[in-house]
């Protein structure tokens, strides 16, 4: 009971971090509204995962290989900041372009390190948690539990496959800034390609159909912006579709 308290409390922990710590483009004015409708269905499940987490993907079960018949899909609103860390990857890719020289490499090191600071709280946090309840919110009609249990693991390799390889930038993006250098060495570009191939992996595992629906929301989210204060607010609302208004509500500061 003990335990189950304190991960709960965790999980409100992470969602109240959430909330104040993305951007303000997609935060609803209403932290309570959001919460009811988002933040606890969130809390339920990363409790859930913490109190049962998954074993390390490293003990993945050898000889099963076809994926388990899915009779549903996670809700959208898990996989926007999984999208969306696809985005930063590719913002970070040109800011480590040649042409971006010193101040792409300083702008890219302040970058990585932000994801990582926060300790438990930390972007890394965030999002690792998020792909775990992402493969715990598929649901599945198979009698194979190994198969299952395979399946469930291998959105979690991936994610680890995008963390270990932005983790492997640090280094040598600190050590080029402190050297004056104006160029990415190629450990660092290796690293962020491997970081965008954990990602590409991840999204492939998902239906293409739900991939082009959030690249959509993200799209119209930043045209309905028109004054780019960061908001979707008063009468730029009105240039987003009524499911795109409702996805906006419901996704709060998880974009």
């Amino acid at each position: 009971m003990l335990r189950r308290s304190l991960v709960t409390y965790l999980a409100l922990t992470f969602i109240v971090f959430a909330y104040d710590a993305v951007p303000l483009s997609v935060r609803p004015t209403n932290r309570r509204t959001w919460f009811q409708s988002t933040g606890a269905p969130i809390v339920s499940s990363i409790a859930a995962a913490l109190t049962h987490p998954f074993p390390s993907p490293a003990t993945l079960i050898v000889g099963v290989s076809t994926r388990p018949t899915i009779k549903a899909w996670p809700d959208l609103k898990f996989l926007v900041p999984i999208y969306q860390l696809g985005t930063s990857l590719d913002v970070l890719a040109n800011l480590l372009e040649p042409n971006q020289g010193a101040a792409g490499l300083r702008l890219a090191s302040n970058l990585v390190e932000r994801f990582f600071g926060g300790g438990f709280l930390s972007n890394k946090s965030i999002y690792r948690g998020l792909c775990t309840v992402y493969a715990q919110e598929v649901q599945y009609d198979d009698a194979d539990k190994d198969r299952i249990r395979e399946d469930r693991l291998a959105y979690i390799a991936d994610c680890d496959m995008t963390l270990a390889a932005m983790e492997a930038m640090r280094k040598p993006l600190k050590r080029l800034v402190a050297e004056g250098a104006n160029q990415a060495s190629p450990d660092v570009t290796s690293s962020l390609e491997d970081a965008r191939a954990g990602v590409r992996k991840f999204l492939s595992r998902v239906p293409p159909e739900d991939v082009e629906r959030v690249e959509r929301f993200v799209v119209a989210v930043a045209a309905a912006d028109v004054n780019r204060n960061g908001r979707v607010e008063g009468s730029e609302v009105d240039f987003l579709s009524p499911d795109d208004r409702e996805l906006y509500k419901t996704v709060g500061d998880l974009l």
